[in-house]
């Protein structure tokens, strides 16, 4: 052999050898297992859905939007509600098997005249089929006021004006305290995977 081919072999070597070792380096990497679950699992459903074993992320923004559900209703309380949530996703979901929610977070606060509405995100998990499924689900937990569409009014106790916006705390005549002067409820309006 002279050393031209010698040198072209040791090329052709080099070129063939080395997306291997990358793909070597890259399947220790990246756990090995997993890599092949969620091959298997992508082959089983079509090769269109993707499986992940980490709990989704939420878009919590409790900083932000708890004062101003206070300002509305100063005696909510997130905790309760995180546990609400938690009981209507496993209503919900009691089908699912091995139902685990991770976490539960505020991640917006829409006003209406009539409905205040906490939006919250959940990051959960459950089995599909054999493998382990990672989701996050929007839950809509709102305030309405009225029933089957009425309109609702309210007096002040002290003076006796009429209250007609929900989240009023104090009589914007006398200036005496109103606690739930509408009479509204808190219900999950929506629950739905998003």
């Amino acid at each position: 052999m002279n050393t031209g081919t010698i040198i072209f072999l040791a090329v052709l070597a080099i070129i063939i050898a080395a997306p291997a070792i990358v793909i070597a380096v890259a399947v220790k990497k990246l756990n090995a297992n997993r890599l092949i679950r969620t091959a298997a699992y992508t082959l089983s459903n079509g090769g269109f859905q993707q499986f992940d074993d980490r709990p989704r992320s939420l878009n919590g923004c409790e900083s932000i939007y708890l004062s101003q559900i206070r300002s509305d209703f100063p005696d909510f309380d997130p905790t309760a509600v995180y546990t609400e949530a938690k009981r209507a996703l496993e209503e919900k979901l009691s089908e699912k098997d091995s139902l685990k929610i991770h976490n539960t977070v505020i991640s917006g606060y829409k006003k209406a005249l009539y409905e205040k509405t906490v939006v919250l995100q959940a990051a959960l998990q459950y089995r599909e089929g054999g493998m382990l499924l990672q989701k996050r689900y929007v839950l809509l937990y709102s305030y309405l006021v009225g029933k089957n569409g009425t309109v609702l009014t309210a007096n002040c106790p002290n003076c006796g004006a009429p209250v007609s916006d929900s989240s009023a705390r104090i009589c914007r005549y006398c200036d005496s305290l109103l606690v739930n002067p509408l009479g509204g409820e808190w219900k999950f309006t929506d629950i739905s995977e998003g």
